[in-house]
């Protein structure tokens, strides 16, 4: 579930965490309306509001005369400091910190991304006073906002400000605490421009852009006017951090009063309800090859976590901390039952990820020390979409990826856009099915959006089926809500991405075959497992078939490997070779290179289509692993066709190995595959049988064909 991680164009001054959200506070008022900006804002009703500059001309007389205006005077940066600084809170959760304003009924607002999943944290102000467990109201994770308290404090609260009709270019300052690692920090303050507003349509949220440097730790700090007016919210940064943006007073506030109030601000409702009550076993079906569990466990700091999982499939078990911090994990590359052990370092939920490596279903049986909840993710596999659809999605914890499935015919066109602010979105389709596109379409950042980073693609259906669309964090760490929008593709849409259908598999007696075809003459073809896919995971055994194989394939267990070579024997510059003198050479370098491994079969073999093959069998005992090779030489060019398939227990025995001093190194293209592949022995899985590779041997032995223009 972990995968197309890209480069991350937008970069979120993120302290991500983990824990589940209290019970919301009542209404209090969120700030103060007066006609003049003072020192001490003069409270009113208790309904939140943004003051608006006042703009009004004085009356016209008969004899013009300066008189004053109600616009507050530019202050000096000490001015504004000291006017705003008191009210700007310092913010620290167990895994990060950030910044947040204080604002009317003792609530200090912040971005979401700095205190979500913490239930309580800590605060503390300039004059030192301090808030150990200051609750966490909620959080919006739409637009980014979140509301902690009410705090008991005699600081006086700082209004928020409707400047949208600042002009671009005017100063601006931001006051916050960036980088901090102090226990008692004093906030911080920057200078720039108003570079410009930039628009976030879904949900009418208007950002100033400053090149004011906003660091890690200045989110959820405040973007002050040169009248020390509090203007918005600080929270992104990007452009390789030379720009900041602050989210705008007047769009922030009615979402901090909803907050307050309890409502459902960003229409996602409590993820957190879906958490089941804690237990120490559960049940873990998979329903398809992109398909994971998540569990999330709260103990005391020191508490030592076992969890085994239980089950014929090769399961992952995937551990990470609130913040999406790597802090275990499990993936021996085998089939069969998986142990993993952590500690809790920090007081805050971390999170459990089971996922498995294998095309089908999968069930296993999970049992741990402490119990755990289950987390049961709305967007996992049970939302169908179709055209016209635009619908709320969130990706709810580090590494989550949201499956939905459309029904699409062959030359159908649907064009998938997801976008966001607080996640770098991605998106993808696949089959639903075992089978999978060739190329797996997807995009990153074609959509556009505030930080040039949503995800639009269009995709022609090659064929008939149901298939996924994915959504996901291309980092993998961050959290936070999304629109997806399911439609025809649009005038000016991307240019819509068409995959070759994938080749009607051949119904045989041993099972479904797909036909191997040269792409040059002479046309050598034979058969192999349908199921087998170039789609390898690794990155040491995707370099082996780039490395001129014609086609390397693995099967679904990836526990063997198919690799096709053809090569002209004038490069092998020893003359006019034959069939057997091609053999010959092949085994004596083979068995040079790979002493463990004996011939205990060779022949010639008269296929059903008349051609003669030799066909070898190698074993290595010591390694309990196989070899078969398939040989044919014609109009000067070598075909061969090696088959390996290794028995996982056996090679376990052997802890010492050194399979790299097997190997002598050769600079023949002949059998550099085979090497690479017993490079690679530790990374494959236990699976098919050894009868099951005999017959798919047998099978490409009896279909090998030399094919006419």
């Amino acid at each position: 579930m972990r995968s197309f991680l890209l480069v991350v164009v937008v970069i979120i001054i993120s302290a991500c965490a983990t824990t589940l959200p209290p019970t919301a506070i009542p209404d209090i008022p969120l700030s103060t309306d007066t006609e003049v900006q003072t020192d001490t804002p003069v409270p009113t009703d208790t309904t939140p509001v943004i003051k608006q500059q006042s703009t009004d001309a004085p009356a016209p007389t008969d004899a013009p005369a300066p008189t004053d205006t109600q616009t507050p005077k530019s202050l000096q940066p000490p001015e504004i400091f000291d006017k705003v600084s008191p009210s700007v809170a310092f913010i620290e959760t167990a895994t990060s910190s950030g910044s947040g304003l204080l604002v009317d009924g003792g609530y200090v607002a912040t971005n979401a991304h700095v205190v979500w999943p913490y239930k309580t944290v800590r605060i503390v102000f300039p004059d030192g006073s301090e808030h150990e467990d200051a609750p966490v109201v909620d959080w919006d994770l739409l637009g980014d906002l979140a509301v902690i308290g009410p705090i008991d404090t005699e600081i006086d609260p700082q209004p928020m400000i409707d400047s949208e009709t600042s002009v671009i270019g005017t100063d601006v300052f931001l006051i916050g605490y960036p980088g901090e690692v102090d226990k008692y920090p004093q906030p911080t303050i920057s200078r720039g421009l108003i570079s410009r507003l930039r628009e976030w349509d879904p949900i009418d949220m208007t950002y100033f852009q400053t090149d004011a440097a906003i660091a890690g730790g200045q989110s959820g700090g405040v973007l002050v006017s040169d009248r020390g007016e509090v203007i918005g919210i600080s929270g992104f940064s990007f452009a390789n951090n030379e720009f900041g943006l602050a989210a705008s007073a007047s769009d922030i506030a009615p979402r901090l009063e909803q907050l307050i109030a309890g409502d459902d601000v960003d229409g996602l409702g409590d993820i957190w309800s879906n958490l089941e009550e804690p237990q120490d076993r559960h049940s873990v079906t998979l329903l398809n090859k992109w398909d994971s569990e998540l569990y999330v466990v709260e103990e005391e700091i020191g508490t030592e976590i076992d969890i085994d999982v239980e089950g014929n499939y090769d399961y992952t078990i995937f551990v990470t901390d609130a913040a999406g911090r790597f802090v275990a994990q499990a993936d021996d590359r085998f089939r069969g039952d998986k142990h993993l052990s952590f500690e809790i370092e920090y007081d805050a939920p971390y999170f459990i990820e089971v996922s498995h490596n294998d095309t089908w279903n999968s069930a296993a049986t999970m049992h741990t020390n402490v119990p755990i909840r289950r987390f049961a993710d709305a967007q996992d596999g049970s939302p169908r979409l179709s055209y016209g659809n635009s619908l709320l999605g969130s990706i709810d914890y580090p590494g989550d990826v949201d499956i939905y499935r459309i029904e699409l015919r062959k030359g159908d066109v649907v064009n998938i856009k997801a976008e966001s602010v607080l996640v770098d979105i991605m998106a993808a389709i696949d089959l639903t099915k075992s089978k999978t596109l060739k190329d797996v379409p997807y995009d990153d950042d074609t959509g556009g959006g505030i930080f040039g980073s949503d995800a639009e693609f269009s995709f022609e259906a090659p064929t008939t089926d149901l298939y996924a669309i994915l959504v996901f964090d291309a980092t993998g760490f961050d959290v936070g809500g999304y629109y997806i929008n399911i439609d025809v593709p649009y005038e000016g849409a991307p240019t819509p991405i068409v995959i070759a259908p994938t080749p009607t598999p051949i119904h045989t007696d041993v099972g479904e075959m797909a036909l191997y075809q040269s792409e040059h003459d002479p046309q050598f073809s034979l058969q192999y497992p349908a199921d087998w896919t170039d789609k390898i995971a690794y990155s040491q055994l995707r370099s082996v078939c780039a490395a001129g194989s014609k086609l390397c394939l693995i099967n679904p267990n990836e526990t063997a490997v198919m690799v096709i070579v053809e090569e002209s024997l004038s490069t092998v510059s020893v003359g006019e070779v034959s069939q057997e003198q091609y053999v010959e050479l092949s085994l004596r370098l083979l068995q040079a290179r790979l002493s463990n491994f004996e011939v205990v079969e060779r022949g010639t073999i008269e296929n059903p289509n008349g051609y003669d093959l030799d066909v070898v069998k190698l074993e290595s005992k010591e390694l309990g692993s196989h070899l078969w090779q398939i040989y044919h030489v014609a109009d000067g060019t070598a075909f061969k066709v090696s088959y390996f398939f290794v028995d996982i227990d056996s090679i376990l025995e052997l802890e010492d190995t050194d399979f790299g001093a097997m190997l002598e190194s050769e600079n023949t293209d002949l059998n550099s595959k085979v090497q690479d592949l017993l490079d690679n022995l530790t990374l494959k899985y236990q699976g098919a049988a050894l009868d099951r590779m005999q017959v798919i041997v047998d099978r490409a032995v009896a279909t090998f064909d030399i094919l006419e223009d």
